[in-house]
C-alpha cells in the first residue's frame, strides 16, 4: 500500500489484493486485518473511514495480509474465533472450529433442556468452544 492512505482506501486495497489472492469474503478478511493493526473493531474503522494511516499500522497490516494471501488461517492471525457469539482464544494447532460445530452444540442443548442440572466436559479438542458455548446455555 502506498504511504498516504485513509482507512477506507487501505480496506480497498487489501481487498482487492486478497481477491487476486483467491482468498473467500476478501471484504471480510481486510476488515478484521485493518481493525486488528489498528486495534480497533470493524464498526469502528467506518467510523475512521477517512483517518490516514500510520506506518507502523501499515507495516502490521502488510505482514498479516502476506500471511492471510498465503491462506494462513483468518482466526490464527487474529489470535480468535466467534463461536455462538461468544469469543474463544485461538493459536496454531487449536482447532478452528467449523460452522457445523453449532449443529453439535444445538443437539446437545436441546437433549440437556429437560434436565435439571446438566454438567459438560470437552478435552483433547484445543479451543473448548463446545463446552463453552454449552456452559453459556446451561449456567
Amino acid at each position: 500500500m502506498p504511504g498516504s492512505v485513509n482507512v477506507m482506501e487501505a480496506v480497498r486495497l487489501s481487498q482487492a489484493y486478497l481477491q487476486r489472492h483467491g482468498v473467500e469474503s476478501p471484504r471480510l478478511n481486510a476488515e478484521h486485518l485493518l481493525a486488528k493493526a489498528l486495534g480497533c473493531s470493524r464498526l469502528d474503522l467506518y467510523l475512521r473511514h477517512d483517518e490516514i494511516l500510520e506506518e507502523p499500522a501499515l507495516e502490521a497490516m502488510r505482514a498479516d495480509l502476506l500471511r492471510r494471501a498465503s491462506r494462513y488461517p483468518l482466526q490464527y492471525i487474529l489470535g480468535r474465533v466467534e463461536f455462538y457469539s461468544l469469543p474463544f482464544s485461538v493459536e496454531e494447532g487449536v482447532f478452528i472450529p467449523r460452522p457445523e460445530t453449532e449443529l453439535l452444540v444445538e443437539e446437545a442443548s436441546r437433549r440437556c433442556a429437560s434436565l435439571e442440572r446438566a454438567r459438560f466436559v470437552e478435552f483433547g479438542t484445543g479451543s473448548g468452544v463446545i463446552a463453552g458455548a454449552l456452559a453459556r446455555m446451561h449456567p
